[in-house]
């Protein structure tokens, strides 16, 4: 059915015109004698067009008549994140003191010492930081010894300095499957005094169900002898309303000496 409003309807319409303001009834043949053929040939094939962009421009009435593709609940770490309430929705910005605790106290609100409207968000005495760039721009904080470039509104995390671990926590609005997808990334890679530091961290997503925590995926990052990235791709995990999932990170090597680490990842409910 073709809706005279539609945009079909006025191709059609467009067509016919075209078809009567610029054809002639009849055309003089070689001979003399008049001959109509090319004429009725002209308006069947700019028929022949219309109805082939009838059925490739639907008309209004037919694309009310599609089912849209059902809406799937995602949630985004970097995008989402707020660093002016802790927690936000279904994010908390916290600490942990080992891989597997179950406590994770919320951290505080935390600015940089040199740029605290460019590189702010939550942190807590012992050094942890769970923070991100505010510009639409990679950010660099020149004025350190040894600047890093925080890519624009990009997440990044710091483990505390005896060991504790900086997260972001998740927690699952309702019962149902999750889908997880994204990657942690290495910033610091700098010499430094007698020693060498870069970024050298464990990374993990921990799940918490009914007070029991599980290693979901574990890697390291090491950016001068190892990978400078740690990817987790469609991860799936149960989880009821309630329960949480933690991406955080270690130090590694003993030490938080340069272990910025950026953080991207897409959650999924896809049951």
């Amino acid at each position: 059915m073709t809706n005279q409003g539609s945009p079909a309807a006025a191709v059609v319409a467009g067509t016919l015109s075209h078809v009567s303001q610029h054809t002639t009834l009849s055309v003089q043949s070689h001979n003399g004698s008049t001959d109509d053929r090319k004429p009725r040939l002209a308006v069947v094939a700019a028929l022949l067009l219309s109805a082939a962009l009838v059925a490739l421009i639907p008309s209004a009435a037919f694309a009310q008549e599609l089912t849209p593709i059902a809406n799937v609940p995602s949630w985004e770490v970097a995008s989402e994140f707020n660093d002016s309430a802790n927690p936000s929705g279904v994010w908390s910005y916290c600490e942990k003191a080992t891989m597997v605790a179950t406590s994770c106290p919320l951290a505080s609100a935390y600015a940089d010492s040199l740029y605290p409207s460019d590189l702010k968000g939550w942190g807590t005495g012992n050094g942890t930081v769970i923070g991100h760039n505010t510009n639409p721009i990679p950010f660099t904080n020149v004025s350190y010894s040894y600047p890093i470039t925080v890519p624009a509104h990009a997440l990044y995390m710091g483990p505390g300095s005896t060991g504790q671990y900086a997260v972001v926590r998740f927690t699952a609005p309702a019962k149902g499957s999750y889908k997880v997808s994204g990657q942690f990334y290495a910033l610091d890679g700098t010499n430094f005094g007698p020693g060498i530091y870069w970024d050298t961290t464990d990374v993990e997503l921990v799940k918490t169900i009914s007070g029991t925590p599980t290693v979901v995926y574990a890697s390291k990052i090491d950016y001068l002898n190892g990978p400078q990235w740690a990817s987790f791709t469609s991860k799936t995990v149960v989880l009821k309303a309630g329960d949480t999932l933690d991406f955080q990170v270690g130090y590694a090597n003993g030490n938080n000496f340069f272990d910025s680490t950026g953080l991207n990842a897409v959650i999924e409910k896809i049951k």
